[in-house]
C-alpha cells in the first residue's frame, strides 16, 4: 500500500484543510504515514500570514528534496496560501516539487495526484476554475 504525510503550517483554517486532504488521500487508497520519510506521497499544507511557518516550509522543502532524491517516484506536493502566492515562480525555486495547488483547490487534488498517487500530473499548479471550501470532501480528524 502507498503511504501519504501530511504536514500542516500555520493558521486553524490550515488544520481543518489538512484533515480534508488526508481523507482524501485515504479515498484514494493511500494510508497514512507517521514520518515524511516513510512516504510515497508527501504534502505540505502552507500559510502566508506569518513568516516562521514560511521558514519552516523552507527547511522541510530542503529534507524533501533529499528524500526525492534518493526515490525520484515519491510524489512532493505543496498547497495553501504559500503554494498560491507563489503560483508563478514555484517549480522555479522547487523544482522538484511535483504538484501545487491553492486552498482554494483542494477538492480537486485527487485528480492531479492520479490513482493512489501513482499518474501524477507533475510540475501542475491546481487551480481550480472555480474556489470552493469543498465540505463534501471525506475527513481524517486527528485525535487529541
Amino acid at each position: 500500500m502507498r503511504r501519504y504525510h501530511v504536514t500542516t503550517f500555520g493558521c486553524q483554517m490550515n488544520a481543518h484543510d489538512s484533515e480534508r486532504i488526508k481523507g482524501m488521500l485515504e479515498e484514494l487508497g493511500l494510508g497514512e504515514a507517521v514520518d515524511e520519510h516513510d512516504a510515497d506521497v508527501v504534502v505540505f499544507n502552507t500559510c502566508t500570514i506569518r513568516e516562521k511557518p514560511d521558514q519552516r516550509l523552507a527547511a522541510h522543502l530542503a529534507q524533501a528534496k533529499a528524500l526525492k532524491d534518493r526515490d525520484p517516484e515519491r510524489v512532493i506536493a505543496v498547497g495553501g496560501c504559500y503554494a498560491e502566492a507563489q503560483r508563478e515562480r514555484i517549480f522555479d525555486l522547487y523544482p522538484f516539487v511535483d504538484v501545487a495547488f491553492g486552498p482554494g483547490s483542494i477538492a480537486h487534488l485527487g485528480e492531479w495526484l492520479g490513482a493512489g498517487g501513482v499518474d501524477v500530473a507533475r510540475g501542475r499548479f491546481g487551480i481550480a476554475e472555480s474556489r470552493s471550501f469543498a465540505a463534501e470532501l471525506a475527513t481524517k480528524r486527528e485525535r487529541r
